[in-house]
């Protein structure tokens, strides 16, 4: 081998330096190059050792020059402009990695086995996710998975139902929809046509649309598990808090009602019949249940204890009844509980298994209604949970989503306990409310605290008085720090003698989102948590700018559902406050020779009219003239008789 010959790596391991075997495993990429380079370009030690420091430096310089300053502008300017909301949110790669569809199409991948690699990566993406909004910079979607319990609050006139609205036409499965107003059948029914049944429960006729459902309450409490349950949400329909577990055995009006539930459900009767037992504190249930083979024997028991008790008791465990089943006395609602005999019924079991719409519409005012929603909204959670645990993924697939609005005031469902399991049983909740104090009020303390740490997904909306929950906002973002200012500092001398100065940064810990800045943002924004990723904000939806919402309304298809029925109110017959002895009788009626005579008499009595004379017209007599008689002589022209 000759000086001119370059030497190769081969050589290079023949006659290895010192430090050759510090270098190889650094060397091992460029050794595969086609030739082997020579080993002179192949760096030694210190080669590699200063390629890390470069890139040490390079790193430094990034992250000094990318480190989080205090914006010029405000944060509400910001996200009018489109920019980055600023330091501590949620950057395109957070937003890409958190907010996406990667984590749902992970999530579905396992919840969602129905759904092919296909159509999970080219389908439609509300198949397997939540659609939230375009978040900021460059508008990227932003979704949550079929598996995250949301939470909105939002004051009233602030768009929340127009995103409650995406949510239901988004519904993959069956949806269930509750409201104060007609405005979310409007938005919404047209879409949801196209893919299944709508039903409607408007018993105050609010809005355009009426009632289309039916529903046996009585049916299916012939067990006393059933019973005993529905009797449970009835009760607990009327209270301040919600219902637990325990209040099922210890509530006495619980237990009575369950008792006459399960006599009805024995002998197929409706809620009606169930009702007047009650009212009229009617032996005929606990005959029922002592001759019936299936009866529970507790059942026997509570009702014979009911009918046992002393008259006050009796009478204040009666009161309680009557006031849950209050909402009897409304004509739409008894006339929804029994249905007649070849009116179709709501079917629970084929519902879950549709794409059809069920909403639940009644006012805030409507307190009695109350008990009738939460004894039906569960019931239909209790039989999802059931049929998703039958599954082999041990969940509902596809998800009964329930858009629950108002959900404190017209739905108190027991949503404490709801949210810590209901995602992984196949029923993705939707929880909108207008303040948190609502909650508190509801579900107690610990109860709004457990739902607040249930809800994957919080949805805070802008223009918020609600200081309490703001402030839970801005500590759950927490801060950041980021440069305020800078500050001249002495850097020693110069060759010669004079000082020299650097600018050295002030840095100071910020709240990500102040809850002065959640209050002001712009209109059809908000601010989101999902899990454990950062925070953003996001420009929500409005379900009236949806493409499928427009194409329905170009159609000119209407809503295939009844308006509401107009109810004539009774005449008022102000004669009944009189006695009924002081009353005028029945007028007869009188036959045609009375009707005649009474005629006759009532006929004013008209003048005579006097003959004329010969050449003369008939003139009537008048009070100058005399009655002419006939009589009497007639007097001559000449006066002479």
């Amino acid at each position: 081998m000759t000086d001119e010959t370059p030497l190769t790596w081969d050589a290079h391991l023949a006659r290895p330096p010192a430090w050759a075997a510090l270098t190889a495993p650094l060397a091992a990429p460029l050794l595969a190059a086609e030739p082997p380079l020579p080993w002179e370009m192949i760096p030694g030690f210190w080669g590699w050792a200063g390629l890390v420091a470069a890139g040490v430096t390079a790193a430094g310089l990034a992250a000094r020059a990318a480190r989080p300053r205090k914006p010029l502008l405000p944060l509400r300017f910001r996200v009018r402009l489109g920019m980055h909301p600023g330091p501590g949110f949620a950057g395109l790669i957070e937003l890409r990695r958190g907010y996406g569809l990667g984590p749902a199409r992970a999530i579905a991948k396992r919840s969602r086995p129905s759904l092919t690699w296909k159509d999970r990566r080219f389908g439609p993406a509300h198949e397997y996710a939540v659609f939230l909004g375009w978040a900021k910079p460059l508008r990227r979607r932003a979704y949550a998975t079929l598996r995250d319990v949301t939470l909105t609050i939002a004051p009233p006139q602030q768009g929340k139902t127009a995103a409650a609205a995406g949510r239901v036409m988004d519904a993959p499965g069956p949806a269930l929809a509750t409201s104060i107003r007609g405005d979310l059948i409007t938005l919404t029914a047209g879409v949801r046509q196209r893919c299944g049944m709508l039903h409607v429960f408007n018993p105050a006729g609010v809005g355009d649309y009426g009632s289309t459902f039916k529903w046996n309450l009585v049916a299916g409490c012939q067990d006393a598990s059933v019973a005993i349950r529905r009797a449970g949400y009835l009760v607990a329909g009327i209270k301040a808090s919600a219902v637990t577990d325990g209040s099922f055995w210890s509530d006495q009006a619980v237990l009575t009602l369950a008792g006459y539930l399960q006599a009805g459900g024995l002998v197929r009767v409706t809620l009606r019949t169930v009702h007047k037992w009650i009212v009229t504190r009617d032996a005929k249930p606990l005959e029922i249940l002592q001759q019936h083979e299936g009866a529970q024997e507790e059942s026997v028991l509570a009702v014979a204890e009911y009918l046992a008790l002393p008259e006050r008791t009796q009478a204040s465990v009666a009161t309680t009844i009557r006031n849950v089943l209050k909402f009897m006395a409304h004509p739409a609602v008894a006339e929804a509980l029994e249905p007649r005999a070849r009116e179709e019924l709501f079917d629970v079991e084929q519902f879950l298994a549709s794409r059809d719409t069920l909403y639940l519409v009644a006012n805030a005012d409507n307190q009695e209604l109350a008990p009738l929603f939460l004894c039906f909204v569960s019931e239909l959670f209790n039989r999802a949970v059931l049929e998703g645990s039958r599954s082999r993924t041990q969940a509902l697939d596809p998800p009964l989503t329930m858009v629950l609005d108002e959900v404190a005031n017209i739905c108190p469902v027991p949503v404490d306990s709801w949210a810590t399991y209901a995602a992984g049983s196949g029923v993705a909740l939707h929880l909108i409310g207008q303040a948190w104090s609502h909650f508190k009020a509801r579900w107690g303390e610990d109860g709004a605290d457990v739902i607040w740490q249930a809800a994957t997904c919080k949805i805070v909306y802008t223009a918020s008085s609600d200081t309490e929950m703001m402030e839970r906002v801005s500590r759950l973002l927490g801060d950041v720090r980021v440069q305020v200012d800078t500050e001249k500092v002495s850097n020693g001398t110069d060759s010669q003698g004079r000082p020299r100065y650097r600018n050295r940064p002030i840095f100071e810990r910020v709240p990500v989102l102040p809850a002065a800045e959640l209050r002001r943002l712009p209109p059809w924004h908000a601010a989101v948590i999902l899990g454990s990723r950062k925070g953003t904000i996001v420009q929500v939806e409005r379900a009236w700018k949806r493409a499928d919402y427009k194409r329905w309304v170009k159609s000119g298809q209407p809503i295939m559902l009844p308006g509401v029925p107009v109810r004539h109110a009774p005449v008022p017959r102000p004669e009944l406050l009189t006695p009924p002895a002081a009353r005028p009788g029945p007028v007869p009626v009188p036959d045609e020779l009375t009707s005649r005579r009474q005629q006759r008499r009532q006929a004013p009595p008209t003048l005579p009219v006097r003959p004329a004379e010969h050449g003369q017209a008939a003139a009537p007599d008048g009070p100058a003239v005399q009655p002419w008689r006939p009589w009497e002589p007639r007097p001559n022209s000449e006066g002479g008789s």
